[in-house]
């Protein structure tokens, strides 16, 4: 739960300091993607955090399923859009439907 909590403070810091041209997003991107592995983990294994022994053959199997995989895709498309930081509530609107696969189920 901690993570969880820590990765969406994480969100919130990145969100700000790049709007405010501070930092480069795509930095911490894995953050925004962390909740939406973890479930996809859970799905896949039973649980959220298999473990550092089977870490790597997880997070292969875990980027290589479509959920994920579209979340990725998308996170990738809303960076190169705020590449320019120009933001307007047309732009917001198509970034909030860009990042829907984003969320956890």
């Amino acid at each position: 739960m901690f993570t969880a909590a820590q990765d969406c403070w994480i969100c919130v810091d990145t969100a700000l300091r790049s709007a405010l041209g501070e930092f480069d997003p795509s930095d911490s991107a894995w953050y925004l993607l962390e909740p939406m592995f973890q479930a996809v983990s859970a799905r896949l294994f039973g649980l959220s955090d298999v473990g550092s022994e089977r870490q790597a053959d997880a997070e292969r199997a875990a980027l290589d399923d479509a959920e994920l995989a579209a979340a990725v895709e998308a996170v990738e498309a809303a960076i190169t859009m705020l590449e320019d930081r120009a933001v307007d509530r047309t732009r917001l609107e198509l970034l909030t439907t860009i990042l829907e696969p984003v969320a956890p189920c």
